[in-house]
């Protein structure tokens, strides 16, 4: 399987969607319904129904874990600290250094790193992303705080 036959759908539900909206095919309200829709509807049922299906007990592997905390880390790190030498000087302060390092660390695993992880190595890593999913917020919120 080629990274395009995996990155093309989403690419192209994202240009449609861009699309029909620029074009004028969808109005505000329908825009603002549809997002409801999909954040609180169809987002939490499709991690519940794949939470059910996840082989969480085989699922603790460190290495993985490891191999998306480390990087994450590190790229709060560097850009906290690149924001606190070289950002605009109204915004090195220590509070706007880490909210631009979560900014720049948090990632879109659910909406975007979910499918793609499931289209390249098939569902027996969902239960990886789903241990993932579960400290990603915690760890980048709490680092945020301190």
């Amino acid at each position: 399987m080629t990274i395009l036959n995996i990155i093309f759908p989403l690419l192209f539900m994202v240009s449609l969607g861009y699309g029909l909206t620029r074009f004028g095919f969808f109005n505000r309200e329908q825009i603002g319904g549809v997002s409801k829709f999909t954040f609180y509807v169809s987002i939490p049922a499709f991690l519940f129904l794949n939470m059910l299906a996840a082989p969480l007990k085989q699922s603790l592997d460190v290495s993985v874990l490891l191999s998306f905390y480390l990087p994450v880390l590190v790229l709060f790190t560097l850009s906290y600290r690149v924001n606190r030498h070289l950002g605009p000087p109204a915004q090195r302060g220590r509070q706007a250094s880490s909210v631009f390092a979560l900014g720049c660390s948090y990632s879109n695993t659910v909406l975007v790193g979910l499918p793609v992880i499931i289209a390249a190595l098939g569902q027996a890593m969902i239960g990886q992303v789903f241990m993932i999913i579960t400290f990603h917020s915690a760890l980048l919120f709490a680092l945020t705080f301190f």
